[in-house]
């Protein structure tokens, strides 16, 4: 196979951060992942705070949870949320996530 090679599905991206305007970004990305016939990956970059590295503090009592639970948790609530919303967009209901800690 060559990098040219067009049987080589290559996944429409978009970059998420929970916001409106991120949710706007994943929209026009299903749109056109459903009409390349192309997959969808979900990428969320979660930054790692020197505070406390590798854990986010989730609950008022201090108790620490490992940053990557936490940003998989979120994704696939407002992927959830979206997929509610526009039902119509099966590209959502298919799409691969992936979350990664920038440190």
């Amino acid at each position: 196979m060559t990098a040219n090679d067009s049987s080589i599905e290559a996944p429409v991206l978009a970059a998420v951060d929970f916001s409106e305007e991120s949710r706007a970004a994943l929209l026009w990305a299903a749109r056109q992942a459903q009409l390349e016939g192309a997959p969808l990956l979900v990428l969320h970059v979660a930054h790692d705070s020197a505070e406390n590295p590798g854990f986010y503090k989730t609950s008022d009592d201090g108790t620490l949870t490992p940053i990557l639970d936490v940003a998989e948790n979120m994704m696939q609530e407002f992927l959830q949320r979206t997929i509610a919303d526009y039902p119509e967009l099966t590209a959502l209901a298919t799409a691969q996530t992936l979350s990664l800690i920038h440190i």
